[in-house]
Formats: C-alpha cells, sequence, structure tokens
C-alpha cells in the first residue's frame, strides 16, 4: 500500500485491510502449503474472530472516502497504480 494512502485512512479502513491480507494468507496456508501443520481448534477460532471484528471494522469505514480505492488495491494489488 502506498505509504500516503496508509496514513489518509481511516483506523477502521485500515483494520479491514490488515484483516483481508493476514486472512488471504492463513487461507492460502491451508489451500497449498502441505508443509504447514494442520490447524489447530484455536488457531481456527482465532482467524474466524479476527474476521468477524474485520466485518465490524467494514462497516464503520462505510463513511471513508477512500473505501473504494482501497478495496480496489486490496483486490489487485498496488500493480493498478503503476504507469504502464
Amino acid at each position: 500500500m502506498p505509504r500516503v494512502l496508509s496514513t489518509l485512512v481511516s483506523t477502521s479502513l485500515r483494520a479491514v485491510a490488515e484483516a483481508f491480507i493476514d486472512l488471504q494468507e492463513l487461507r492460502h496456508l491451508a489451500d497449498y502449503d502441505l508443509g504447514v501443520p494442520r490447524f489447530t481448534k484455536q488457531r481456527t477460532l482465532v482467524a474466524v474472530q479476527r474476521a468477524e471484528h474485520a466485518f465490524v471494522a467494514f462497516q464503520a469505514a462505510q463513511a471513508d472516502p477512500l473505501l473504494p480505492l482501497y478495496l480496489v488495491l486490496l483486490l489487485t494489488g498496488e500493480s493498478i497504480l503503476r504507469v504502464r
């Protein structure tokens, strides 16, 4: 995330982005990395709680004018900002 955007967005929106990235990484580990030990019930419950908190933060971020841009960047990465 470009530094200027990370300093302009609300705390709620930043929490959503961080949770999205962390949970996506966990999903990739669970789906594709056979070297990772199985997920424990506790680890899974922590991830579910993180997702629930992200939904609450997303609701709080609805008024953030950077919400649409931030969501596009989460889904496409910074490559969309590079000049082609």
